[in-house]
């Protein structure tokens, strides 16, 4: 859930990455809410096949995750505090303001208007340091971080990474590091920031030529709509949405670069997107429920929640995520 701001190369930006993200992030805002609207008595119909299909956005975004690390830091070698400052700005201002809102509206508002009760100081402490998972096996006040989590923790893996004299072997012991925070954690999720690095290797030791970059595209895009047809089969999530994940990051990002618009916009914005949906996605349905909508509508009311979701989000972006991770970072380099 990060923005690509570095170039390639040839000095273009990598805007097919940000196309990729902002279809990361409405994914998951269908996902949450089919859900949601099922809830609230408006379940999907003719859209059904969709139904539990779109939470492999995060999938995505691990392996875009993954990729970037590497790719920046090819561009421009950091050291690990360095790293891991400018990881910590971009994560954590608008992820602490948005777990405080929370916490706030749960205790001021009353109970129907919020989907969650008041949370424990530690709770909340443990959501904040970004480890409501591994210290109380639990989500966090902000459930959408316990991806967050993951990559926080994938982010000091790299740090210690770095430290290496070679990025060839930062990349081959930080794979090997991740590998292992799989196997012991029984979780092979952790797997697709490795796939995310390797790609991010190939990429930047040009070891990809523009036409296998279009195969490698065209595949991870037939495996990614071919999953619609085992969806609720008991996989191995990694494997089956990380491989065509890896397939599209790396295609997309040595094939000719898209123009900038709506899509690359909702990319800038995705980061926002994908945490305003704590709030948006059950506040539209609680809406549309009080206006008594009939449940007929549930497959327009879903379009319409992704869209209020991509506004709300994108106004979060404006409000608080730009003001607060970017100007900062001009500020600091005298712009």
């Amino acid at each position: 859930m990060l923005r690509m701001t570095t170039t390639t190369n040839d000095k273009t930006e990598l805007t097919n990455l940000q196309v990729l993200r902002a279809a990361a992030a409405l994914m998951v805002v269908l996902f949450h809410a089919m859900g949601t609207g099922r809830a609230y008595g408006f379940p999907v119909r003719g859209l059904g096949f969709l139904e539990g299909w779109g939470g492999h956005g995060v999938d995505l975004f691990f392996v875009i995750s993954g990729f970037i690390m590497v790719y920046i830091q090819a561009r421009a070698a950091r050291t690990p505090a360095r790293f891991l400052a400018n990881r910590v700005r971009r994560i954590v201002p608008l992820y602490w303001v948005l777990t405080l809102l929370a916490v706030a509206a749960s205790v001021a508002l009353p109970a129907r208007m919020v989907n969650h009760g008041p949370a424990d100081p530690g709770a909340i402490a443990a959501s904040l340091a970004f480890l409501s998972q591994p210290l109380y096996g639990a989500m966090p006040v902000l459930y959408l971080g316990w991806s967050l989590e993951f990559e926080m923790l994938f982010y000091v893996v790299f740090a210690a990474c770095i430290a290496l004299p070679s990025l060839n072997a930062a990349v081959l012991a930080a794979c090997g590091m991740v590998t292992a925070w799989a196997v012991i954690g029984n979780n092979m999720l952790p797997l697709e920031f490795a796939l995310g690095m390797v790609a991010g290797w190939l990429v930047v030791n040009r070891r990809i030529a523009v036409p296998v970059g279009g195969l490698m595209l065209a595949m991870g895009a037939a495996l990614l709509l071919a999953t619609l047809a085992f969806k609720d089969a008991p996989l191995n999530s990694a494997l089956v949405y990380g491989l065509p994940s890896v397939l599209l990051v790396a295609g997309c990002s040595v094939l000719r670069q898209v123009s900038r618009g709506v899509w690359t916009r909702i990319g800038d914005a995705s980061y926002s997107i994908y945490l305003a949906q704590f709030f948006s996605v059950p506040a539209f349905y609680k809406l549309a429920r009080a206006l008594g909508l009939p449940a007929d509508l549930g497959d327009l009311l879903v379009g319409a929640c992704a869209v209020a979701t991509a506004m709300a989000g994108w106004g979060v972006y404006l409000a608080v995520e730009r003001p607060l991770v970017l100007r900062p970072r001009r500020l600091a380099h005298g712009g």
